[in-house]
């Protein structure tokens, strides 16, 4: 308890050296533990931490908190004597090196997401099989993943993402643009989809297939990147 209970202006450097490691690293488990394959118990565990570890958290609260204490310990390190003066200079470097090992763990995690998302896509892959498969001797596409089994699929797939464990389907074009605001786009074909929701904190992303693949270069209030055959629409 005494490190919680120290004022930040006796604190030693070393533990803020330390709380500025413990939370780059509960920045990045939170960013990518979820991305891992895993247990389906493990999901709101992980999801939880990923709420935390959210951009929009972190630019909201913890980066205006790190310049606060900046500013904090430059002050000290003027108005103070010598040897509290290198203390103050040592704390005030932890503060900005904060913000930029949070970049760093970002773009890391971003790397990481590109790469897990990947692999979900190819995860993917039996089910878009069995629905073409399924509409080649039906002439319609099912109405859910359930009438894939057992004679297109031996069993629904999972993602390989602990977090997002679950593969969604849905046919009707218009349902689906009219999901991202796309009902004036009646170029855009789309058939069906299939999805895997995959909320990051307070940003509700989607990852998503399109037979057509015919993905919009933008769509209102996502940006969308090309992951294969797939497209991952960040909110």
């Amino acid at each position: 308890m005494g490190f919680w209970k120290t004022d930040l202006g006796t604190m030693k450097p070393r533990k803020l050296w330390l709380a500025v490691g413990i939370l780059t690293v509960l920045v990045f488990v939170g960013e990518t533990a979820g991305l891992l394959p895993g247990p389906r118990f493990m999901r709101g565990t992980v999801v939880f931490l990923s709420m935390f570890s959210s951009p929009v958290i972190l630019l909201m609260f913890l980066f205006p908190v790190s310049i606060i204490l900046a500013v904090y310990f430059l002050v000290r390190a003027v108005k103070r004597g010598p040897e509290e003066r290198r203390n103050a200079l040592s704390k005030l470097a932890a503060s900005l090196a904060f913000p930029l090992l949070l970049f760093l763990v970002l773009h890391a995690s971003y790397h990481v997401r590109w790469s897990a998302f990947a692999r979900a896509g190819r995860n993917g892959e039996p089910i878009i099989a069995a629905v073409l498969s399924y509409y080649a001797d039906k002439g319609c596409y099912p109405e859910n993943l359930h009438d894939l089994v057992p004679a297109y699929l031996e069993a629904i797939p999972s993602t390989g993402l602990m977090a997002y464990p679950d593969f969604r389907y849905r046919k009707g074009a218009e349902n689906i643009k009219a999901t991202y605001h796309l009902q004036d786009r009646e170029d855009l074909m789309v058939t069906w989809e299939l999805m895997i929701d995959c909320p990051r904190g307070l940003s509700f992303d989607k990852f998503v297939y399109w037979p057509e693949e015919n993905y919009p270069e933008t769509i209102p209030s996502y940006r969308v990147d090309r992951i294969g055959k797939w497209a991952y629409l960040w909110e």
